[in-house]
C-alpha cells in the first residue's frame, strides 16, 4: 500500500539532528520528533511510499540490517502518522 502526506495538513518544521520540532499550521499544535520520526516524515515529503520502502530506504541510511526490531518501530511511528491524519492511504480509483 502507498501512503502519502494528507492534504489536509501544513507541516512546518525544523531538524537540528537529535531534535525536530514540527508545527502544524492548520490545527496550530506543536510536536517534537525523534530522529527516527523525524526521517520517516521525510521520506514522505519526497511523494507516495509503501512502508517497506520506507524501512528499506532507512536501514540502508542507518547502516543497519533491515531487521523486525527497526522495521516494527517504523510502522508503529507510521501508524502513529495515520492515525493524527498526516499520511493517507493513495486509493486506487
Amino acid at each position: 500500500m502507498l501512503l502519502r502526506q494528507s492534504t489536509e495538513i501544513e507541516l512546518h518544521w525544523r531538524d537540528w539532528g537529535e531534535d525536530s520540532v514540527a508545527f502544524e499550521a492548520r490545527s496550530g499544535a506543536r510536536y517534537q520528533f525523534d530522529p527516527l520520526s523525524a526521517a520517516v516524515m521525510a521520506c514522505f515529503e519526497d511523494g507516495p511510499a509503501s512502508i517497506e520502502s520506507v524501512q528499506r530506504l532507512l536501514a540502508e541510511d542507518l547502516d543497519a540490517a533491515d531487521d523486525a526490531a527497526l522495521a516494527h518501530e517504523i510502522s508503529e511511528i507510521v501508524d502513529k502518522f495515520r492515525a493524527q491524519g498526516w499520511l493517507v492511504p493513495i486509493i486506487a480509483s
